[in-house]
């Protein structure tokens, strides 16, 4: 009888004991609970990576390991592709469901949020601007550059190129139409899908490229030439030429508009009045507006073969 007296004020001294420790924990899953809702969709909170899909829903999260560590972002190192800086900052979202690239740690993780595994790890990574985008380059830790298919997160591209990039005009262009720009030995051309070259080398950096000309750069001064490295007789006074796939665009320095056909033989029209200074704005439907350079209202919407 004297054990048992000392039993039931032992068995209540462990219970209060245990009454913060289990509160506690208590505490810790209605906290958890509040993280993994996240009714306001935020990206990030406290150390947890919320990733919703298209229709809002919650994909899955990671937890970081760094302070710094946030949804990767492409990275900006085409040195003479200018028109491809613009806007770099975008990410790329849930990829293929449940795949998401993440910069914590050493890298850039290519993260699966349903198994919770690192596929793989990469140096950087750069998309150009846009979600919709079919090829993700990829730079290895080494810092080789490769190619990967956003449709199956496989390699169409080995992590050894030195140099590689995309212009705009291909980021969606079908697998067999693809054309990379590369270089090697200070020796810039362009290349198909395979790693095959396509065009003759420049030894001025390739500026810009579409299936039948490239435009190279040095200094503030373009030139152009076909793939064979003929050169194309074009205004030399051009303070910037832009390639579409259906025109070459000359903006001069004296402001004046020069639109050559998509070879850069032809001349389809010019905007050359003395009192006007010209800008322009190529669109995706494959116009261009015409602009005055001072009041920037609208001259006219030119329709190439129009």
């Amino acid at each position: 009888m004297k054990e048992n007296k000392f039993v039931l004020p032992l068995i209540i001294i462990l219970l209060v004991l245990s009454l913060p420790f289990s509160g506690y924990g208590l505490y810790s899953k209605i906290q958890e609970k509040i993280k993994t809702a996240n009714p306001n969709h935020l990206p990030k909170i406290g150390d947890l990576l919320y990733f919703y899909n298209s229709k809002n829903k919650l994909v899955g999260t990671y937890k970081c390991t760094n302070k710094n560590c946030d949804e990767a972002r492409s990275s900006n190192d085409d040195m003479y592709m200018a028109y491809n800086r613009e806007n770099n900052e975008n990410t790329l979202g849930v990829i293929n469901k449940y795949y998401v690239f993440i910069n914590d740690e050493d890298g850039i993780k290519l993260y699966n949020l349903k198994t919770k595994t690192t596929v793989n790890t990469f140096k950087s990574i750069k998309f150009y601007n846009t979600r919709n985008t079919s090829y993700i380059i990829v730079r290895s830790k080494e810092g080789k550059y490769g190619l990967l298919a956003k449709s199956n997160l496989e390699l169409v591209l080995p992590m050894e190129y030195t140099t590689l990039a995309i212009n705009e005009k291909s980021l969606n262009a079908s697998f067999n139409d693809l054309r990379l720009l590369t270089s090697s030995n200070n020796k810039w051309f362009v290349i198909n899908n395979k790693g095959e070259r396509l065009s003759a080398e420049f030894k001025n950096p390739i500026y810009d490229y579409n299936y039948d000309a490239i435009v190279t750069i040095s200094g503030s001064s373009y030139e152009m030439y076909d793939y064979n490295l003929i050169r194309k007789n074009v205004e030399t006074d051009a303070s910037k030429l832009e390639v579409r796939n259906n025109a070459i665009i000359a903006l001069l320095k004296t402001n004046h508009i020069t639109i050559y056909d998509k070879k850069g033989e032809k001349v389809l029209k010019r905007y050359n009045d003395e009192n006007t200074r010209y800008s322009y704005k190529a669109n995706d439907d494959g116009t261009i507006t015409i602009l005055n350079a001072i009041t920037k209202k609208e001259i006219e919407t030119y329709t190439i073969g129009a």
